[in-house]
């Protein structure tokens, strides 16, 4: 039964319904339940009330990333970007518009400008979802080893039972408030 709280492995895969192209699959992905945020609302509903390890979920446009907004096609000068190296169509650069970090796919690059598609990658399609729960983390010890993992930090458990977390601090407030919630409300972390 997953719950809130649960964490699993997930391998899982993205095809576009009506191309039966394959946009994007992950293998060994770590899902928290109420915590995770990169599985749509609907899939994730199918997920929790499966009895199945495996599913396969259809989503319309409108239960996914929604119909493409023309909007959402902006364009900038080239000297806005500290471009180092060669940056061509295709590819995607991390904006900072209105106090957001978001990502964007450059579609056109000339007359020193630049049209960057803001878009989720996956908007304006219908898609399927299949889904694969490696496993399910029971253990404190293992939650603790794929929080690792996930997030890149390293956790060492001191003599006094309280947990050290090491590296990058965003990524530690964001494990620490993990573990305070999911793992252990009672344990004493140092960051």
């Amino acid at each position: 039964m997953i719950s809130d709280g649960s964490f699993l492995l997930l391998s899982f895969s993205i095809k576009d319904k009506d191309s039966s192209e394959l946009l994007s699959e992950s293998k060994s992905v770590l899902y928290i339940k109420g915590y995770s945020k990169f599985l749509p609302k609907k899939v994730e509903e199918e997920l929790v009330k499966s009895d199945s390890n495996e599913i396969e979920v259809y989503l319309n446009k409108e239960d996914g990333f929604g119909e493409r907004d023309p909007e959402l096609i902006k364009t900038f000068p080239i000297s806005a970007f500290d471009i180092r190296g060669s940056l061509g169509k295709g590819d995607y650069v991390a904006l900072e518009i209105e106090g957001k970090s978001v990502l964007g796919k450059v579609i056109y690059i000339g007359s020193g400008r630049l049209m960057i598609d803001l878009n989720n990658p996956l908007a304006g399609r219908n898609l399927i979802y299949k889904i694969k729960i490696e496993k399910n983390i029971t253990d404190e010890n293992e939650k603790i080893k794929a929080l690792e993992d996930h997030f890149n930090v390293k956790i060492e458990k001191k003599e006094d039972n309280s947990l050290k977390i090491e590296g990058n601090e965003n990524e530690k407030k964001e494990v620490s408030e993990i573990i305070k919630k999911y793992i252990n409300n009672n344990i004493n972390l140092l960051l």
